[in-house]
Protein backbone atom coordinates (compact mmCIF):
# COMPACT_ATOMS: atom_id res chain seq x y z
CA UNK A 1 0.00 0.00 0.00
CA UNK A 2 2.95 2.61 0.68
CA UNK A 3 4.25 1.50 -2.71
CA UNK A 4 0.89 1.98 -4.39
CA UNK A 5 0.36 5.67 -2.44
CA UNK A 6 4.29 6.90 -3.38
CA UNK A 7 2.99 6.19 -7.29
CA UNK A 8 0.02 7.79 -7.01
CA UNK A 9 1.02 10.84 -5.23
CA UNK A 10 4.08 11.14 -7.92
CA UNK A 11 1.37 10.67 -10.65
CA UNK A 12 -0.84 12.89 -9.65
CA UNK A 13 1.70 15.75 -8.78
CA UNK A 14 4.47 15.39 -11.12
CA UNK A 15 5.62 18.87 -10.82
CA UNK A 16 5.68 19.25 -7.40
CA UNK A 17 7.77 15.85 -7.04
CA UNK A 18 10.02 16.67 -10.17
CA UNK A 19 10.98 20.25 -8.29
CA UNK A 20 11.85 17.67 -4.99
CA UNK A 21 13.54 15.42 -7.77
CA UNK A 22 12.25 12.46 -6.42
CA UNK A 23 10.73 11.74 -9.83
CA UNK A 24 11.87 11.76 -13.72
CA UNK A 25 9.67 13.33 -16.16
CA UNK A 26 9.84 10.95 -18.66
CA UNK A 27 8.36 8.49 -16.68
CA UNK A 28 5.53 10.14 -15.33
CA UNK A 29 4.57 10.78 -19.36
CA UNK A 30 5.36 7.37 -19.98
CA UNK A 31 3.14 5.71 -17.40
CA UNK A 32 -0.01 4.04 -18.58
CA UNK A 33 -3.22 6.38 -19.17
CA UNK A 34 -5.11 4.18 -17.64
CA UNK A 35 -3.64 3.69 -14.61
CA UNK A 36 -3.20 7.53 -14.15
CA UNK A 37 -7.10 7.74 -14.64
CA UNK A 38 -7.48 4.97 -12.18
CA UNK A 39 -5.58 6.84 -9.58
CA UNK A 40 -7.64 10.14 -10.14
CA UNK A 41 -10.82 8.43 -10.00
CA UNK A 42 -9.99 6.56 -6.62
CA UNK A 43 -8.52 10.30 -5.40
CA UNK A 44 -11.98 11.17 -6.32
CA UNK A 45 -14.00 8.98 -4.61
CA UNK A 46 -11.70 9.32 -1.49
CA UNK A 47 -12.70 13.13 -1.57
CA UNK A 48 -16.08 12.80 -1.96
CA UNK A 49 -16.31 10.26 1.16
CA UNK A 50 -14.44 12.62 2.97
CA UNK A 51 -16.31 15.60 1.98
CA UNK A 52 -19.76 13.63 3.06
CA UNK A 53 -18.46 12.43 6.04
CA UNK A 54 -17.79 15.88 7.26
CA UNK A 55 -20.90 17.29 6.43
CA UNK A 56 -22.51 14.39 7.90
CA UNK A 57 -20.81 15.03 11.12
CA UNK A 58 -21.21 18.67 10.92
CA UNK A 59 -24.92 17.96 10.91
CA UNK A 60 -25.12 16.33 13.91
Amino acid sequence: MMRFGAVAVAVLLPKRNLKRGVIDWQQVQEFPRSLKNLFRGIYFVIVVVFMCGVVFWLRK
